[in-house]
């Protein structure tokens, strides 16, 4: 223990002639330039927060947006998958079985008041929809993902 205090002294006495410059000359004089300043810490920016998503219309209120007049097909399906060319494979079942084929355009299935609901992941005319999605025709006849069909 004591060669460990022998070492602590000489170091302190050491480090004590270096900062009274070795013993000898004047102290150093203060510059006469402006002390650099520094730059205050920039705050963070804020996290963006996410804009809100648009409540989905309802079945209802979309079938408002028709002139009184527009003839209703009611098609009722479930869409069990898309292939090429939007060819889309639907089925009465909500189980998807005994699927049938329609085009993307087909009448019978892009009409007023058509019902379909999505059985699994899709892409449908370059457009994603998930699981449970529900799907009916505007009045631009394009499909639109509804709330609920009430």
């Amino acid at each position: 223990m004591k060669r460990f205090e022998g070492m602590l002294v000489a170091g302190v006495a050491a480090s004590t002639l270096v900062m009274a410059g070795c013993g000898g000359g004047a102290a150093p004089k203060p510059s006469s330039e402006a002390p650099a300043t520094t730059a205050p810490a920039a705050a963070p920016a804020p996290t963006p927060t996410p804009s809100p998503v648009a409540p989905l219309p309802s079945y209802t209120d979309v079938l408002k947006t028709f002139p009184p007049t527009a003839k209703m097909c009611r098609t009722v399906v479930y869409l069990v998958d898309v292939g090429n060319s939007n060819i889309m494979s639907l089925s009465v079942s909500p189980r998807g079985t005994e699927p049938f084929q329609r085009g993307p355009k087909d009448r019978t299935i892009r009409c007023t008041g058509t019902q379909i609901s999505v059985l699994k992941d899709v892409r449908l005319e370059e457009k994603r929809y998930k699981r449970g999605t529900r799907l009916t025709v505007d009045k631009n006849n394009n499909w639109v993902e509804v709330s609920g069909w009430n």
